[in-house]
């Protein structure tokens, strides 16, 4: 008897245990990139899928700015077999608009489309959407979201 009670005594607090520390992680899920508040991030992808919905060029630029990053593009070579990779270094929000329909194809705007917040890739190096086509992180020292890079948009793997 003294056993059985011992053993639903035990089942009982790894239980509660168990919720609390799944609760706790759903609560922190962006706590691997530094945020103590998810909401800043939820606002910031949403914000992202809009202005990419509604093609708005100088939103994106804006909503990057200060995000100086390398944009990847895999190019398709003429016989359609060979892939080229080509790096190019976005520096301020003109680079960002010359490249934008690079980085916004129709099939990257699909998969912003479809992707959700529960979609997202994250650890400590940042937050990943889809496949690596785009990485965010957050800064602590100016307290924002920025683009760390973007890779592969010509060229998306289902």
């Amino acid at each position: 008897m003294k056993g059985l009670i011992f053993l639903i005594i035990v089942t009982i607090c790894l239980s509660a245990n168990y919720s609390f520390s799944q609760e706790k992680d759903a609560v922190n899920k962006f706590r691997p990139i530094g945020l103590k508040n998810d909401q800043v991030f939820v606002n910031y992808f949403k914000k992202f899928k809009l202005l990419v919905k509604n093609e708005d060029k100088i939103g994106l630029a804006k909503l990057m700015d200060n995000s100086y990053f390398t944009l990847h593009l895999t190019l398709d070579k003429k016989n359609g077999k060979n892939y080229e990779t080509k790096n190019i270094r976005i520096k301020n929000r003109k680079d960002f608009i010359k490249y934008y329909s690079r980085i916004f194809n129709a099939r990257m705007k699909i998969v912003i489309e479809h992707k959700n917040i529960d979609d997202l890739h994250i650890n400590y190096m940042g937050v990943r959407l889809h496949r690596g086509q785009f990485w965010w992180y957050y800064d602590e020292k100016n307290n924002s979201i920025r683009t760390l890079s973007i890779a592969n948009c010509n060229y998306i793997f289902p």
